[in-house]
């Protein structure tokens, strides 16, 4: 006969009755609580209520593990970030890294991907969902001069930084180092080389509100017109400022924090768009950031061996380095001119050209290199300052580092130059030159020489500063800066044959500075070469647009020739280019006045000097032109 266990629900002791005595009534021998035995029947439904309360705790294992197998098939589906192994196995015709099916490259830690799913059929989005996915890769460029002016727009994309470590793994493993400490360094941007060519330096603005600087230009291609940028970028998004980054030679920025994720757009497959292909532009036309524009491939050309896109959809200055992608979201160009003299004749660089440039050998410089006389200064100072601490530090523990003492009095001389304190300046120059001698000594006396000049401007005679500055180009004849001072002491001294033989050495070193054409073009004029003088002064416009001064300066070479009409279109563009800044108003309005009483235009060159006397000319300049001009009207 079967036994029937069951417990005591005052105790809990365990009992055990033969299977007859079910439904009988008794106590319990521990407790004496009253008892009634159940039947089979009841203990079988018991344990399975047992079993139906920890249901639940079961279930919630098994949800999470089908959760974590969903998540992982969806990233197989949309990950963005190769593997080294996979870029390796990139077959070489192939036109993206990794894969060129899928449309829009986000990281997977985005907030949102925008794109959601694609219909079957063709996999195109709409245009308000791909402007949503793609635009927050697309930055607007702020393209400055070495003054820290905005003169220029541009746009520019980012793309996958394994362009960059699979042609150089070094970068890889420093970006690697930095982004372990929460570096924003390691983001790669292209844009066209027409874009940065004159830059000094380049703001990067994000969708995000992100606002970052270029550390250096990783690629270029003048002839394709592709320019690989390396982009710092501030953490977190709604940061308008980019995190100090220190000049070269020196360490990078780090924090601990994490940056948020950029996200990058990825290219079309090998094949060019067929002509009547819907494309979209997207960029910063006259700086009007994140403007899309719709239009179709409306041709493919070749042009002095070059293939272009020809395109409809529209674009505008600004616009340039903005991608050109399809209905799936590749990138199928980079938009890059227009002809201004025809309707919607617009070119990109095709993809192909642009694979063809990512995977050329990387040929970097520095943002500035070629172009900021004033950045090359203070690279040399920098330079000096963390090269020395590198050599110097003392041992442990106190880690104190101890410069030579010419380093350190350069470095104390150079800080009072940038105070204004001159004499202090020079004080610590003279006693570095009486230091040991070290690789920096051209510094010194440039630093010396700069000091000096800027304590005698404005007075008769800038002869101190020369010979200083004049050792410094014999110690180190590839550094520009001494060259730009000497051009202009000469010019002020009126001594112009040697202004225009430092002038040119300028133009050489630095050939992409709107200030080496501008110094050597004034010493041109002041030698009565007004054709040269003018050849100059066009190419600082071409290399710096939109500068009043370069105008005026234009202006008064056409002025010496007797070109009236062209002097006039000068003096009224560099009015244009001043707005509502009227401290220069006046000397141009003078120099118009001086035009048009030439010219015989007396009503208009009265007008002209009075509105000189109005912003503040002085009156003896104007006066007796004035008291002329009224003799003449009404004759």
């Amino acid at each position: 006969m079967q036994r029937i266990e069951f417990a005591c629900p005052a105790c809990g002791r365990r009992l055990a009755v033969r299977e007859d005595a079910a439904g009988k009534r008794g106590k319990c021998p521990t407790c004496s609580a009253a008892l009634a035995v159940p039947s089979p029947a009841e203990m079988s439904g018991a344990r399975g209520a047992r079993w139906r309360r920890f249901l639940p705790l079961l279930l919630v294992p098994v949800a999470l593990l089908c959760a974590a197998l969903l998540l992982r098939f969806l990233h197989q589906g949309r990950s963005e970030s190769p593997s080294e192994q996979q870029a390796a196995a990139i077959p070489r015709g192939s036109l993206a890294s990794p894969d060129v099916r899928r449309p829009i490259l986000v990281p997977d830690d985005a907030v949102r991907t925008g794109l959601g799913p694609a219909p079957k059929a063709k996999g195109e989005f709409p245009p308000a969902q791909l402007f949503e996915a793609a635009s927050p890769a697309v930055a607007r460029l702020c393209i400055r001069d070495e003054d820290g002016v905005d003169f220029a727009y541009g746009s520019g994309f980012f793309v996958d930084p394994q362009w960059v470590y699979s042609r150089q793994p070094r970068r890889k493993v420093v970006d690697d180092a930095l982004g372990l400490l929460g570096s924003s360094v390691g983001y790669y941007l292209l844009t066209n080389y027409h874009v940065v060519e004159t830059a000094a330096n380049v703001l990067v603005q994000l969708a995000d509100g992100r606002t970052g600087s270029v550390l250096d230009v990783a690629d270029e291609d003048e002839a394709a017109d592709l320019a690989l940028l390396e982009v710092s970028l501030p953490l977190q998004p709604g940061s308008v400022e980019a995190p100090a980054v220190a000049p070269r030679g020196s360490p990078r920025a780090r924090t601990q924090e994490a940056a948020a994720p950029v996200p990058q757009l990825r290219f079309s497959g090998p094949d060019l768009p067929a002509v009547g292909t819907t494309v979209y532009a997207i960029g910063s036309p006259h700086g009007l950031q994140n403007t899309l524009s719709e239009g179709i491939v409306s041709g493919r050309r070749s042009v002095k061996g070059r293939l272009w896109l020809q395109t409809t959809a529209p674009i505008s200055a600004g616009s340039s380095g903005g991608p050109l992608v399809n209905p799936q979201g590749e990138v199928v160009g980079v938009a890059t001119f227009l002809y201004e003299d025809g309707q919607n004749l617009n070119f990109a660089v095709p993809t192909p050209v642009v694979v063809e440039f990512l995977r050329s050998p990387l040929e970097s410089r520095e943002i500035w290199q070629g172009v900021s006389i004033r950045d090359q200064e203070d690279d040399a100072i920098t330079e000096a300052l963390y090269s020395s601490a590198a050599a110097h530090v003392t041992t442990v523990p106190e880690l104190r580092v101890e410069f030579p003492d010419q380093v350190r009095l350069l470095v104390e001389a150079h800080s009072h130059l940038l105070a204004r304190e001159y004499d202090a300046a020079i004080n610590s120059a003279q006693q570095a030159k009486r230091a040991d001698p070290g690789p920096y000594e051209y510094l010194v006396h440039y630093v010396l020489g700069k000091a000096l000049f800027r304590k005698e401007y404005g007075r008769a005679g800038l002869t101190a500063a020369v010979a200083p500055l004049e050792e410094a180009t014999r110690l180190n004849p590839s550094f520009a800066p001494p060259f730009d001072l000497l051009a202009r002491i000469h010019s002020m001294n009126r001594d112009y044959a040697k202004s225009l033989v430092n002038a040119d050495r300028l133009v050489a070193l630095v050939p992409r500075s709107y200030k080496a054409y501008w110094a050597r073009g004034e010493a041109y004029q002041g030698l009565n070469d007004y054709r040269s003088a003018l050849q100059d002064f066009t190419k600082a416009l071409s290399l710096r647009p939109n500068h009043p001064d370069l105008y005026g300066c234009l202006g008064s070479a056409y002025l010496s020739l007797g070109e009236l009409g062209a002097a006039e279109e000068a003096y009224q563009a560099a009015l244009r280019c001043l707005g509502e800044d009227v401290g220069s108003k006046g000397v141009y309005e003078y120099s118009l006045g001086l035009v048009y009483m030439k010219a015989g235009r007396y009503e208009d060159a009265l007008a002209a000097f009075e509105r000189a006397l109005q912003h503040g000319v002085p009156a003896d300049w104007v006066r007796e032109r004035i008291l002329f001009c009224r003799s003449q009207v009404g004759r």
